[in-house]
């Protein structure tokens, strides 16, 4: 029945995130499904990240896609193509020897 839903991605509710990671039973579930979506090949988004000991609980955990206000509020889609623009100003290097 599962394969009869084209699911390539799944996300993960920002209210399993909250309390990343000490809450070990929202823990338990985040690791779990995560698990089930790698053996699946479906991708895994987690949403509503805010503090660095999420990310990095989700990163351990190989979580493919992860955003929240850690990152960046919402914004529209102008704002998102300044704000790369401006980071990517700041990561390259201002003259190649």
């Amino acid at each position: 029945m599962f394969e009869e839903v084209p699911t390539h991605r799944i996300k993960i509710d920002k209210s399993f995130i909250d309390g990343l990671p000490v809450d070990h039973e929202n823990a338990g579930i985040v690791r779990a499904i995560i698990a089930l979506c790698k053996s699946l090949n479906i991708r895994v988004i987690a949403e509503g990240v805010e503090h660095a000991d999420q990310l990095r609980f989700l990163i351990n955990e190989k979580c493919d896609e992860i955003q929240g206000f850690y990152f960046s509020k919402p914004l529209p889609l102008y704002e998102v193509r300044d704000l790369i623009d401006r980071k990517m100003k700041l990561a390259l290097p201002s003259r190649i020897e």
